[in-house]
Protein backbone atom coordinates (compact mmCIF):
# COMPACT_ATOMS: atom_id res chain seq x y z
CA UNK A 1 0.00 0.00 0.00
CA UNK A 2 2.70 2.46 0.82
CA UNK A 3 5.08 1.41 -2.27
CA UNK A 4 1.37 2.27 -3.91
CA UNK A 5 1.25 5.54 -2.54
CA UNK A 6 5.18 6.71 -3.37
CA UNK A 7 4.65 5.77 -6.98
CA UNK A 8 1.81 7.16 -7.43
CA UNK A 9 3.76 10.71 -5.91
CA UNK A 10 6.68 10.19 -8.15
CA UNK A 11 4.33 9.89 -10.94
CA UNK A 12 2.54 13.41 -9.92
CA UNK A 13 5.84 15.07 -9.42
CA UNK A 14 7.08 13.74 -12.39
CA UNK A 15 4.66 15.64 -14.24
CA UNK A 16 4.68 18.35 -12.49
CA UNK A 17 8.20 18.88 -13.73
CA UNK A 18 7.28 17.97 -16.91
CA UNK A 19 4.68 20.85 -17.58
CA UNK A 20 6.88 23.59 -15.66
CA UNK A 21 6.96 26.61 -18.50
CA UNK A 22 10.09 27.20 -20.73
CA UNK A 23 10.30 30.57 -20.16
CA UNK A 24 10.77 32.59 -17.28
CA UNK A 25 7.92 35.01 -18.79
CA UNK A 26 4.51 35.05 -17.06
CA UNK A 27 1.07 36.12 -17.80
CA UNK A 28 0.82 39.25 -16.39
CA UNK A 29 4.79 40.51 -16.47
CA UNK A 30 4.96 43.85 -17.66
CA UNK A 31 7.72 46.61 -18.46
CA UNK A 32 7.32 50.24 -19.45
CA UNK A 33 10.45 52.37 -20.82
CA UNK A 34 10.33 56.06 -21.36
CA UNK A 35 12.29 57.77 -23.95
CA UNK A 36 13.35 61.48 -23.45
CA UNK A 37 15.87 63.96 -23.67
CA UNK A 38 17.53 66.37 -26.37
CA UNK A 39 17.13 64.00 -29.13
CA UNK A 40 13.37 63.97 -28.93
CA UNK A 41 10.94 66.69 -28.90
CA UNK A 42 8.70 64.93 -26.98
CA UNK A 43 8.19 61.46 -24.59
CA UNK A 44 8.09 58.01 -25.92
CA UNK A 45 6.35 55.78 -23.64
CA UNK A 46 7.03 52.16 -24.21
CA UNK A 47 5.26 49.46 -22.40
CA UNK A 48 5.48 45.72 -23.23
CA UNK A 49 2.95 43.03 -21.60
CA UNK A 50 3.15 39.36 -21.56
CA UNK A 51 -1.17 38.81 -22.52
CA UNK A 52 -0.24 34.82 -22.55
CA UNK A 53 2.09 32.24 -22.21
CA UNK A 54 2.22 28.17 -22.53
CA UNK A 55 5.05 26.94 -22.44
CA UNK A 56 8.09 28.89 -24.02
CA UNK A 57 4.93 30.09 -26.76
CA UNK A 58 4.14 33.97 -25.21
CA UNK A 59 2.08 36.78 -26.65
CA UNK A 60 3.39 40.09 -25.97
CA UNK A 61 1.26 43.41 -26.91
CA UNK A 62 3.34 46.41 -26.81
CA UNK A 63 1.96 49.87 -26.91
CA UNK A 64 4.05 52.87 -28.04
CA UNK A 65 2.67 55.97 -27.51
CA UNK A 66 3.63 59.58 -27.31
CA UNK A 67 1.67 63.09 -27.50
CA UNK A 68 0.49 62.92 -30.74
CA UNK A 69 -0.12 59.09 -31.29
CA UNK A 70 -0.55 55.96 -30.13
CA UNK A 71 0.73 52.59 -32.16
CA UNK A 72 -0.56 48.88 -30.23
CA UNK A 73 1.14 45.81 -31.53
CA UNK A 74 1.06 41.91 -30.66
CA UNK A 75 4.41 39.97 -30.85
CA UNK A 76 3.85 35.97 -31.23
CA UNK A 77 6.95 34.56 -30.21
CA UNK A 78 8.70 31.07 -29.05
CA UNK A 79 11.47 32.36 -26.39
CA UNK A 80 14.12 29.97 -26.80
CA UNK A 81 17.84 31.12 -26.46
CA UNK A 82 18.33 30.83 -30.42
CA UNK A 83 15.59 33.18 -30.84
CA UNK A 84 16.58 35.61 -28.25
CA UNK A 85 19.64 36.14 -29.86
CA UNK A 86 18.65 36.84 -33.42
CA UNK A 87 15.27 38.73 -32.58
CA UNK A 88 13.40 36.08 -34.44
CA UNK A 89 9.34 36.48 -33.70
CA UNK A 90 6.68 34.25 -34.63
CA UNK A 91 3.99 36.33 -35.87
CA UNK A 92 3.57 40.14 -35.95
CA UNK A 93 0.26 42.07 -35.42
CA UNK A 94 -0.74 45.27 -35.60
CA UNK A 95 -3.66 46.50 -33.86
CA UNK A 96 -6.32 48.41 -34.86
CA UNK A 97 -9.65 50.14 -33.62
CA UNK A 98 -11.58 47.08 -35.26
CA UNK A 99 -9.41 44.56 -36.51
CA UNK A 100 -5.78 42.92 -36.25
CA UNK A 101 -3.43 43.06 -39.20
CA UNK A 102 -0.96 40.28 -39.59
CA UNK A 103 2.25 42.27 -40.80
CA UNK A 104 4.64 40.14 -43.36
CA UNK A 105 7.50 41.55 -40.82
CA UNK A 106 10.74 39.90 -43.51
CA UNK A 107 13.86 40.62 -42.23
CA UNK A 108 11.84 42.00 -38.89
CA UNK A 109 11.41 45.11 -41.08
CA UNK A 110 8.12 45.73 -40.12
CA UNK A 111 8.83 45.21 -35.99
CA UNK A 112 11.81 47.43 -36.74
CA UNK A 113 9.60 50.23 -37.96
CA UNK A 114 7.14 50.11 -35.50
CA UNK A 115 9.84 50.50 -32.84
CA UNK A 116 11.39 53.45 -34.79
CA UNK A 117 11.62 56.15 -32.58
CA UNK A 118 12.72 54.51 -29.55
CA UNK A 119 16.40 54.04 -31.25
CA UNK A 120 18.62 57.19 -30.70
CA UNK A 121 19.63 58.74 -34.03
CA UNK A 122 21.40 61.63 -34.90
CA UNK A 123 20.22 64.21 -36.48
CA UNK A 124 22.48 64.70 -39.02
CA UNK A 125 24.52 62.81 -41.03
CA UNK A 126 27.26 61.16 -39.01
CA UNK A 127 30.91 62.66 -40.29
CA UNK A 128 34.59 61.61 -39.12
CA UNK A 129 36.22 64.09 -36.99
CA UNK A 130 40.11 64.84 -38.45
CA UNK A 131 41.06 64.07 -35.83
CA UNK A 132 39.93 60.42 -35.62
CA UNK A 133 41.34 60.20 -39.48
CA UNK A 134 44.36 61.59 -38.40
CA UNK A 135 45.06 59.32 -35.35
CA UNK A 136 43.77 55.73 -37.41
CA UNK A 137 46.10 56.87 -40.27
CA UNK A 138 48.85 57.52 -37.93
CA UNK A 139 49.15 53.75 -36.96
CA UNK A 140 49.10 52.26 -40.38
Amino acid sequence: MNLLFISILCCLFSLQQIEEPGTKYRKGDYIIYEYYGAYRSDTITLTEKVLSQHENHIVIQVTLENNHEKKIWKQYITDTPENQRNNIIDSLKLVTDHSEITLKNKNNKDLYELYKGTYINPDTAMTLSEKWVTDRNSRK
